[in-house]
């Protein structure tokens, strides 16, 4: 049954689940028409503005986001309509970060590996050696223990900068013996690590037992939400029903591989700052089911395309797909021809994608819509792809994105976690987190919606990223990072990703854009 305490006007709401109608929502096939027939009578000036929520909404915030916005592209002389479509709450990651970041092993994995990046990389706490930078461990742990504590300033090393002689030089050689013997020989005196390793191995389930632990998931120890996997690297083997013997000697070959992998993005102008950067290795060696990837990300991006399947039994058709054929079914038998402005926030923008190649079964080849990206949380290649080949489809399009300044500096689950603790268990954006983890192709997967993006053409250059330069050139003086002033429909103030939809001055920019057009 529909969750009928929030509310839903049918007249300008759709509402789905798994990109389709059900039992469980609001709307229904049927209720397209109904809103047909109702924006035809209004016969708006702006047309029809369709807006796409980002990911991770639930039904109330989606319905509270649909009543803000009403008003405004109202106001604007268009009529709203909304895909509400369930993606998910953000509380689940987000209490898995927070209580990832209060186990003793996941402080003491970063406390160690920041220390080793640093010695193999260099800096300016100390002077170069013959294998890296002279790091005094006091220090490191100091400042890091700092900032679990007390997360108000800059992440830990956060002006840390690659020293030009580091690249090329045994600053890349991580894997040599000599360094790994350095670091098992470091573990093996270090109380914290063999502690916090115990604090592990203390919560283990007997072998074939498993049980209910915080945070959600099956996991085989109710000490840590780390995978059975990352376990089984880091301790030793057990007997059945054995607690296994503490020893550090897996645990160091663990955290070479963490080093390794934070160094070669460094090396690689792939780094999201170094705070960042090793959380995001930990999170991707240790902690990868419990940081959404498989049941939240895959799932939105599938939810998206679904909307759009072929015409499925009755009550639970494609909701994208009814629009556009019902739509279409109108068009064909002379009904005059709208405007519409797609509007995506976030993932939003994955569903626009999927939309213009749906909308080319369905529509007659002179329909078109003009697109509002905000903050768009969609890869390069699906942007590419869905631009140059339903180009005909596509009238104007106008990005609006933060600065890469902002962007590093807006801990995505502020607004559930409190900013402090949001910095220690991330502290970048939504996007950096999308880029860096969720995407999964690649390390520091391209998102559109990031400036990084577009400024780095010598890291994301033409031989090996076309699409970047692709994308570059067809958005060339169509994007807006805030903050922006520069004038009607290009100002921005947002500082959050969570911003874009009720900052009033990229609200505003909607609004001329909706009732004047993409000029100037």
């Amino acid at each position: 049954m529909p969750d009928l305490s929030v509310a839903l006007d049918k007249l300008h709401c759709i509402h789905l689940k798994n990109g389709c109608f059900s039992s469980d929502t609001q709307t229904h096939a049927g209720d397209i028409d109904l809103l047909l027939d109702s924006f035809a009578t209004q016969s708006p000036p702006a047309g029809m503005a369709m807006h796409f929520h980002g990911g991770l909404v639930s039904l109330k915030s989606g319905k509270e986001i649909a009543d803000h916005l009403a008003k405004e592209y109202e106001l604007a002389g268009a009529y709203p309509v909304f895909f509400l479509w369930e993606s998910g709450a953000f509380e689940t990651v987000s209490n898995n970060l927070k209580d990832i970041s209060k186990e003793p092993i996941f402080h003491e994995l970063v406390r160690k590996v920041v220390e080793f990046v640093l010695g193999r990389l260099g800096d300016a706490i100390g002077g170069k050696g013959g294998s890296g930078a002279v790091v005094d461990p006091v220090q490191v742990a100091q400042v890091v223990d700092k900032w679990f504590a007390d997360a108000s300033g800059d992440p830990p090393y956060a002006d840390f900068q690659l020293q030009s002689q580091a690249a090329g030089g045994k600053a890349a050689s991580v894997s040599d013996l000599e360094f790994e013997n350095a670091v098992v020989a470091d573990l093996e005196m270090d109380p914290r690590v063999k502690s916090a390793l115990e604090h592990v191995q203390q919560g283990l389930f007997p072998a074939g037992q498993t049980e209910e632990a915080p945070g959600g998931g099956q996991l085989a120890a109710h000490t840590t939400l780390m995978e059975p996997k990352a376990l089984d690297e880091i301790l030793e083997s057990r007997q059945p029903g054995e607690k296994g013997l503490i020893s550090t000697a897996k645990l160091a070959l663990a955290i070479i591989k963490l080093v390794r992998a934070v160094v070669s993005r460094f090396l690689g102008g792939r780094d999201h700052g170094l705070y960042g950067t090793v959380v995001e290795e930990i999170y991707r060696q240790m902690y990868v089911d419990k940081i959404g990837q498989a049941f939240l990300w895959n799932q939105m991006k599938k939810d998206t395309a679904d909307a759009f399947a072929p015409s499925g039994a009755p009550g639970k058709e494609p909701g994208g797909t009814e629009f556009l054929s019902r739509l279409g079914d109108r068009l064909k038998a002379g009904a005059p021809k709208p405007r519409i402005t797609l509007i995506g926030h976030s993932t939003g923008a994955v569903y626009i994608c999927h939309f213009l190649e749906a909308a080319d079964k369905y529509l007659p080849m002179d329909v078109s819509f003009d697109i509002v990206f905000l903050a768009p949380a969609v890869d390069f290649q699906l942007f590419r792809s869905a631009i140059e080949k339903y180009r005909h489809r596509v009238g104007h399009i106008r990005m609006f994105g933060m600065t890469d300044a902002l962007e590093l500096d807006d801990p995505m689950a502020q607004d559930f976690l409190g900013v402090q603790l949001a910095r220690v268990v991330y502290p970048h954006s939504l996007l950096y987190f999308v880029s860096g983890l969720l995407e999964g192709r690649e390390v520091d997967t391209p998102i559109l919606g990031m400036q990084r993006f577009f400024d780095r053409a010598d890291i994301f250059d033409q031989e090996h990223y076309p699409e970047l330069q692709w994308a570059r050139d067809e958005l060339s003086g169509h994007t807006v990072w805030s903050i922006s002033d520069v004038s009607d429909g290009r100002r921005s103030a947002s500082r959050q990703h969570g911003d874009f939809d009720n900052d009033e001055a990229t609200l505003a920019s909607l609004r001329h854009i909706l009732k004047v057009g993409y000029q100037p």
